[in-house]
């Protein structure tokens, strides 16, 4: 019964007053011929509908807040990969200004210099989450 088609029919049966019909003890067939049902089974019918309708209604409510907590929980995902894609940018650059930077020729001014004019810039800019490459 966990067809959408098969839920919205069921409540609109119940809104529509199956159980009052339960209640009166009558049912129409699939004919539409009216026939008499057993006391016992519109009433069991009757007392068991309404819990139902109300958990299917709890349940929607639930699937609705799961749906939005997934939600929010794939921004924060991606919020935290695109800090840790960055955070890692920022020390690949300094990894490579360092390797530079412990070459004994002048190959290894580069490295020294742009080490020395960031100052640490792109690490202060990298924790601060800015974009500062």
């Amino acid at each position: 019964m966990t067809d959408p088609i098969t839920i919205a029919r069921a409540q609109a049966a119940i809104e529509n007053g199956l159980i009052d019909a339960l209640r009166s003890q009558q049912q129409a067939d699939m004919d539409g011929t009216t026939v008499i049902v057993s006391r016992q089974a519109c009433d069991e019918a009757a007392e068991f509908l309404p819990a139902l309708y109300d958990e299917v209604k709890r349940l929607r409510l639930r699937a609705a807040h799961a749906e939005h907590t997934t939600d929010a929980a794939i921004s924060e995902v991606r919020r935290l990969e695109a800090e840790r894609d960055a955070l890692r940018a920022a020390l690949e650059w300094y990894g490579e200004q360092a390797r530079l930077a412990r070459l004994v020729h002048s190959g290894g001014d580069a490295g020294r210099h742009a080490l020395a004019n960031d100052g640490g810039n792109r690490a202060r800019a990298a924790l601060k989450g800015d974009d500062n490459d």
